[in-house]
């Protein structure tokens, strides 16, 4: 602040994360009250919160939240190695081998499962394979091919629950907060959401979800199958870092992934989203700056969906 302010500074605090994964969120509090006393200060070097927002847009969000796990280890983590025993699995860390028929890659509470192409081992086998334990949540997966010329996207749970999706340019098709079309085939509880009386989707425990799983599959990078656990559970692989006791997150449910948007000083007239998306923090911190961010929308228009 002595030095004067550039105009633009990202501050990373990463510490809450760590501390919840070891302790779990609640008991990470007294490390955000630390972040807080930091930001205390640095407004008072600024001459006092009004003097500082006189000069200065400041935006606070997160990544994503974290969700408490069961303490008991072997109860808390799904063995993907074991649940997956019937195929034969690539060795954790290297590339492609022998007979292998997939590849598990583990991120806390979800995981990604890559199918061999030369295997003849089938998505839906997995899949069946993977709804056999009760702690997994949802099982996702796509078909490339389809009569509306964009991907369909599959959605399993338990006890045979099977949903499909896919974005379309229909505007008489359901739509969400944000202006997108989407057309459902099967049970919408897969995803717990439903359709309401003025053709809006409605989500529950799982917000945004089908633009987020739309959005996972990245071309040439994303797993063939995404598989997210239930709420206290947490995926193991071998050399996995997991944390039985602690928090977690990765899954598309709300208690891993909403996380707070908080603005002050912005501009005159300029309001947040009501519905704000990490994917809309560029151009909120491009608008407070004063720049174009047309070339950022014409980006993103280029894709079926925002990325």
């Amino acid at each position: 602040v002595k030095a004067g302010m550039p105009a633009f500074t990202v501050a990373y605090f990463p510490e809450n994360d760590f501390d919840s994964h070891k302790q779990g969120p609640s008991e990470a509090l007294a490390t955000l009250e630390n972040v807080d006393r930091q930001l205390g200060e640095f407004l008072e070097s600024c001459g006092g919160i009004e003097e500082a927002l006189s000069a200065l847009a400041i935006v606070i969000t997160g990544d994503h939240s974290q969700s408490d796990l069961n303490a008991d280890r072997e109860t808390t983590l799904i063995d993907l190695g074991q649940l997956l025993s019937e195929f034969s699995q690539s060795t954790p860390g290297e590339n492609w081998g022998g007979d292998d028929q997939i590849m598990i890659c583990p991120n806390l509470r979800a995981a990604q499962v890559y199918i061999r192409r030369d295997s003849n081992t089938r998505i839906v086998d997995v899949v069946e394979w993977l709804l056999r334990s009760e702690r997994v949540d949802q099982v996702i997966w796509q078909d490339h091919e389809s009569d509306h010329g964009s991907p369909v996207f599959h959605v399993a749970t338990a006890g045979n629950v099977r949903l499909q999706f896919q974005p379309v340019s229909d505007t008489d098709a359901p739509t969400d907060s944000y202006g997108q079309h989407w057309k459902f085939a099967g049970d919408m509880t897969a995803i717990d959401a439903y359709i309401n009386d003025r053709n809006q989707i409605v989500y529950g425990d799982y917000p945004n979800c089908a633009e987020r799983i739309a959005n996972s599959f990245e071309p040439h990078v994303s797993g063939d199958i995404w598989v997210t656990a239930r709420p206290g559970y947490e995926f193991y692989h071998a050399g996995a870092d997991v944390h039985p006791g602690g928090g977690s997150h990765g899954s598309l449910h709300r208690d891993d992934s909403t996380s707070p948007l908080i603005a002050a000083g912005l501009p005159d007239g300029m309001t947040l989203p009501d519905n704000p998306r990490t994917v809309d923090v560029t151009p909120l911190c491009l608008q407070v700056l004063g720049l174009d961010t047309s070339e950022f929308k014409t980006a993103r228009s280029k894709d079926t969906l925002p990325t």
